[in-house]
């Protein structure tokens, strides 16, 4: 498999810091939607095969750590002979935020990894977890757009050049009569 999409953020802050099982059951709530079984021991730690996919889970303490990590592969919608795979790992330390990280991967079923035109865009997992708990990567994640107007222009050149900067940009221009 190939990575496509890697992400690492941390999930909580000190003084809203969400449980370990709140996390893993906004990750199995996801996982319902793509594989429609009951996952009766998903937060244990389980494995199932379906014909949707496959998942496996897991939880381990370590001394005043606790680790969930969950691997789903899934055929593609459009061509089941390519595959999708979803690696997820939360490291929860007793009363600090949780660190979170997560690949996204592709490939053909026989194994062959190549360039596609597939459009690769974050698991709707990631939005999820930015939505129900507070997230950050060196300041607060938001899944809500920023409108830029005119007058910030240099401000938005002055960031795509930032030597500094950290995340990626996303810029979607409107050019009709109404400019919406």
């Amino acid at each position: 498999m190939r990575p496509v999409y890697k992400t690492a953020f941390q999930i909580g802050s000190k003084s809203q810091l969400p449980s370990l099982d709140e996390i893993i059951e906004v990750s199995k709530k996801w996982v319902s939607r793509k594989i429609q079984k009951p996952m009766k021991e998903f937060e244990k730690g389980f494995s199932l095969e379906t014909p949707q996919g496959s998942i496996q889970t897991t939880r381990i303490k370590q001394d005043s750590n606790e680790f969930f990590g969950m691997k789903l592969n899934h055929p593609d919608s459009r061509d089941p002979k390519f595959e999708w795979e979803l690696s997820l790992g939360v490291k929860s330390p007793e009363n600090s935020p949780h660190t979170t990280g997560l690949t996204l991967s592709n490939a053909w079923k026989d194994g062959r990894v190549c360039p596609n035109k597939r459009e690769v865009l974050p698991p709707e997992i990631v939005k999820n977890f930015i939505e129900t708990f507070p997230c950050y990567e060196g300041y607060k994640l938001d899944t809500t757009p920023i409108e830029v107007d005119s007058s910030e222009v240099p401000l938005l050149v002055q960031t795509i050049f930032d030597n500094e900067r950290t995340l990626p940009l996303v810029c979607i221009s409107c050019k009709n009569y109404n400019n919406q």
